[in-house]
């Protein structure tokens, strides 16, 4: 069947960009004479793709809400950030010298909080692209305010792991109805 086949297909290409992009299109909408699965509505019309698509699975009529989701999150806030911290003191160890643990903490709170305003204030949630991008944004913000630049790659490794701890509990998450 070529829309199972195209379907197949379609889903290993949407969590591809999942894992490595900032986000996803299709370059045609509609054509006037369309056939194979060369247009979005085409491919939609033969359940090739979905009419929507979210990250991790979820779908405006899973068990889990979002809400459920982000009040969670916030919950685990605080173990997450020990767990990841002591996995980063734990790296940093290896070599002397004085180290921001704080301003790692700041970050993760940072990266934490990006992440559930993706997940929770658009449209449909969504996960945070360009992670090295946005972390280096928010790092500097974070110098201009507190100063402490020498410690700008501490903040920057927190705000990373934390929307990596996210988006792993997330991962973990059945968003099968129920």
């Amino acid at each position: 069947d070529p829309a199972k086949c195209m379907g197949a297909f379609a889903r290993e290409q949407l969590n591809a960009f999942d894992q490595v992009a900032a986000g996803t299109w299709y370059w045609t909408w509609r054509l006037q004479h369309d056939s194979w699965f060369w247009s979005m509505q085409y491919a939609i019309n033969a359940g090739a793709m979905p009419p929507a698509y979210f990250p991790f699975g979820w779908t405006p009529s899973t068990a889990v809400s979002r809400e459920d989701v982000v009040n969670t999150a916030n919950t685990k806030r605080e173990e997450w950030r020990e767990k990841r911290l002591e996995g980063h003191k734990s790296y940093v160890s290896q070599w002397k010298g004085e180290f921001g643990f704080d301003h790692y903490a700041a970050g993760f709170d940072k990266g934490l909080d990006a992440a559930l305003k993706f997940f929770s204030q658009l449209g449909c949630p969504s996960k945070v692209g360009f992670v090295r991008q946005l972390a280096s944004e928010h790092a500097a913000e974070y110098v201009a305010q507190h100063g402490h630049e020498q410690w700008k790659w501490e903040f920057e490794d927190g705000f990373r792991e934390a929307i990596e701890e996210f988006n792993d509990y997330c991962q973990s998450l059945d968003f099968t109805q129920d």
